[in-house]
């Protein structure tokens, strides 16, 4: 139950984020630069699960 809503605070946070800049992008006259912003955010967090799976050695199931 502690990370359950762990997507949906990182979700909460960087929406601001995304919002301030497709306003700073659509008033330069580019709204849709915005999309490749999200695509590297998605770019990078592949890469770093990648990194933590090689580092950590994955995720594994705990016992109770």
């Amino acid at each position: 139950m502690g990370s359950n809503f762990l997507a949906v605070a990182v979700g909460a946070f960087s929406g601001a984020i995304y919002t301030s800049l497709y306003g700073r992008f659509a008033d330069g006259g580019h709204p849709q630069m915005v999309w490749y912003v999200l695509a590297a955010h998605a770019i990078v967090s592949i890469a770093v699960l990648g990194l933590f799976q090689r580092i950590a050695g994955g995720f594994a199931q705990q016992e109770a």
